[in-house]
């Protein structure tokens, strides 16, 4: 699983909690949070990770979920994401 993107526990305290948690599974599932790739660095990165998590600020759809799916990569979102239920509704609701 990987997680790209900012650390600043102040303004996103709710994503601290998450990373922190993250960051304490276990080093045979291969975690990796991290900050800094761009371009050609970032691509390979979401092209190489299985399961990207992220943890948007407005319970949007970003542009790192797009690119997640791009590379075949599973997006994990925050439960009650708004952006991810209006653009791909659940089964029967």
């Amino acid at each position: 699983m990987v997680f790209v993107g900012g650390f600043n526990h102040v303004v996103r305290p709710e994503r601290a909690h998450f990373l922190e948690r993250l960051a304490k599974i276990p080093e045979r599932y291969r975690i990796l949070i991290a900050t800094g790739y761009k371009d050609e660095a970032y691509g390979r990165l979401l092209s190489r990770a299985r399961i990207v998590f992220n943890h948007g600020v407005r319970g949007e759809i970003i542009c790192r979920v797009l690119e997640t799916m791009a590379c075949g990569s599973l997006a994990v979102l925050e439960e009650g994401n708004a952006g991810a239920r209006r653009s791909w509704p659940r089964p029967n609701g």
